[in-house]
């Protein structure tokens, strides 16, 4: 492993490919949750949210991360009807969920 943030780069790198097929106007990330620009919608955001070491012996750990995947959307429907913004989001959220289920970057690192 070359970098240590390999999974969430190439997690960026998977969604980013598909990101015109969903009309996505931005796949990035954000030092947290708070760091999103809520203004470029539809967009995917995958930040990472922890980093734990494991111990695995006596020199060796196995660190364990947690990516958010955040998908912000917004629609003028959703000014009156929740279920509209419910709609439109929970296509884009199946669609991403579809895509990145299992995902592998290489033999190093569990699947998603």
């Amino acid at each position: 492993m070359s970098n240590y943030f390999e999974v969430g780069l190439s997690l960026i790198n998977e969604l980013e490919s598909k990101a015109d097929d969903w009309g996505v106007k931005k796949v990035g990330t954000a030092s947290d949750i708070r760091g999103i620009n809520m203004q470029t919608t539809p967009a995917i955001y995958v930040i990472n949210t922890s980093n734990t070491p494991n111990a695995n012996g006596a020199i060796d750990s196995r660190d364990t991360q947690q990516w958010t995947v955040v998908i912000g959307v917004s629609h003028q429907a959703a000014q009156r009807s929740t279920s509209e913004l419910m709609r439109v989001a929970g296509e884009l959220i199946s669609q991403v969920i579809n895509h990145v289920q299992g995902f592998e970057i290489d033999d190093y690192h569990d699947a998603l």
